[in-house]
């Protein structure tokens, strides 16, 4: 991450201002529609009241005083391990050890050469990481190149210029490899442009969490489709922290640091719907940011995959439940999204969250009856 993607990105935020909002009133139940016909688009969202601060680095940053950066406030950091197949970062062993003693919650990311094998790209990244340890985040695809940048990949001629089809399948095959050695649904990292701008298929990309790029001094960005909500996101490239030489990228998870443990923790699955620790009957759940009861059903943000919480354990599957808590479908936005989420209506320009009711009222303050919203998209 970092200079290579800088142009590419410029270009989507000074784009990413002209997006318009397509809307009708929220006043629909989970999983139905008032207006079928309505495009999918990207759209805007705002950091929820409570995030976690974390940085993004490569061997570019140096040494790194992990226990400065903690004491600092750094919470958690995701640290570049490889790319394509022909690079290993030297610092990236030392780092991934220092974290840990440090108490940062820990990440390795690769960065993708779409001219290169996604197999071999996955298993070239996966044997540099090692086995993950509990509490350790799932591993992230760096997906940014071609941008336009000759150098895009960090040296002359390096482009990354591929087939539309060619990156869509090394990116899966990479996605698809990595999931299955670590049983860690993959974060992608990218900019809001990337898969518009290179003609390349997002269909069923909105189950993987994403971290959005978007350096702002705001404290909303912009969320392509298909997409509905960040569970990450770089909001500057020039940050400054104790420990860590020069400017680094700083990132913000966006829930407390309940929900970022649930979410580093998994459920078995790399759901992020929530860990399986908290009460004898109880589950944490990532998506709602709290502790639920057992037999409360959660469709999860991350996956939208469906897990029932029993007896402090998450199960895959929506069976015999007390509560259900659904994505919910927003005729403003064209699409469905996580429960937590907040929208505020075309049709009446009331704001609405999405909770176990469907879309309720009344939200203030960045907060609805289900709590703080996880994203908010204003008018």
């Amino acid at each position: 991450m970092g200079d290579l993607m800088r142009l590419g990105i410029v270009a989507s935020i000074v784009f990413a201002g002209c997006v318009a909002n397509v809307d009708s009133g929220e006043t629909y139940a989970p999983g139905t529609s008032g207006e079928d016909s309505a495009a999918k688009v990207d759209s805007n969202a705002c950091a929820p009241a409570a995030t976690v601060e974390g940085v993004d680095l490569s061997d570019g940053q140096g040494v790194v005083d992990w226990q400065k950066a903690r004491n600092a406030g750094i919470r958690f950091a995701i640290v570049k391990a490889t790319q394509g197949t022909y690079n290993t970062q030297s610092r990236f062993a030392t780092n991934w050890s220092g974290m840990k003693s440090a108490g940062v919650i820990r990440g390795a990311y690769h960065f993708f050469d779409p001219t290169e094998d996604g197999v071999a790209q996955a298993n070239h990244f996966l044997d540099v990481m090692g086995t993950l340890s509990p509490g350790d985040l799932p591993p992230m695809l760096d997906i940014e190149c071609p941008d336009g940048d000759a150098k895009c990949l960090g040296f002359s001629g390096g482009t990354g210029n591929a087939s539309a089809s060619n990156i869509h399948k090394r990116m899966m095959d990479f996605l698809d490899t990595v999931q299955a050695a670590t049983g860690r649904m993959p974060l992608i990292y990218t900019f809001g442009s990337y898969f518009s701008s290179n003609g390349v298929s997002t269909t069923d990309l909105q189950t993987y969490p994403l971290n959005i790029a978007y350096p702002t001094t705001s404290s909303c960005f912009h969320v392509p489709s298909p997409w509905s909500a960040a569970t990450m996101w770089q909001y500057s490239w020039t940050g400054s922290v104790p420990g860590i030489s020069g400017d680094v990228d700083r990132d913000r998870f966006l829930g407390d640091i309940t929900a970022l443990e649930a979410f580093a923790d998994g459920d078995g699955s790399g759901s992020g719907s929530g860990s399986g620790s908290g009460s004898p009957n109880g589950c944490n759940s990532a998506t709602l940011a709290e502790q639920v009861p057992s037999g409360t059903c959660v469709q999860s943000a991350s996956d939208r995959d469906w897990y029932h919480c029993d007896n402090g354990s998450w199960v895959s599957g929506e069976t015999d439940c007390t509560a259900t808590y659904a994505w919910c479908q927003s005729a403003t936005l064209g699409k469905a999204v996580p429960p937590r989420t907040c929208v505020q209506s075309k049709s009446d320009h009331v704001w609405y969250q999405c909770d176990a009711n469907g879309w309720d009222t009344p939200v203030s303050g960045g907060a609805g009856p289900l709590g703080a919203c996880s994203a908010q998209y204003p008018l």
